[in-house]
């Protein structure tokens, strides 16, 4: 199991303790960290000429706020979940609605000499080519969504 994780630790470069959240502004877009602060003590920051980036009021948001445990090896059980593990079995459940592709390792590209090598170290000859995975590209990319709003 640490084995797995260091891999994907190695190929997906984060934090494993928070989420992220989509933003979009004008033509720009990405991924933050999910917080929790108040907005009127944030809008008085702001008015004071401060920005997001240095108010202190802010608490990152994770996983465990949600009730599960981060799970770092990103199996796909309900002991532990990863983010767009969370976000898929949510939809899914919820509505039946399965948002993004669900994939298998072995159909992600893992031809890169560095990812082989990391593979190679954490699992020896015994990649779980086979586990389940949703990654967040795939959900991103799903024609079942649509953006709600955009600044």
């Amino acid at each position: 199991m640490k084995e797995a994780l260091n891999i994907f630790k190695s190929l997906f470069k984060g934090r494993e303790d928070i989420y992220a959240t989509r933003w979009e502004k004008g033509t720009k877009n990405g991924y933050s960290p999910a917080y929790t602060f108040d907005p009127y003590s944030y809008k008085m920051h702001r008015m004071k000429g401060g920005t997001f980036q240095n108010y202190t009021n802010k608490q990152y948001q994770t996983l465990s706020d949600a009730g599960k445990d981060y799970d770092l090896a990103f199996g796909w059980s309900d002991d532990k979940i990863y983010c767009s593990e969370l976000v898929w079995k949510i939809y899914q459940r919820a509505t039946g609605i399965e948002v993004g592709k669900i994939q298998k390792l072995k159909e992600f590209d893992l031809s890169n000499d560095a990812v082989k090598q990391k593979m190679k170290e954490r699992y020896g000859n015994n990649i779980p080519m086979n586990e389940t995975v949703i990654s967040p590209g795939a959900i991103f990319d799903s024609e079942l969504l649509m953006t709600v709003k955009s600044q």
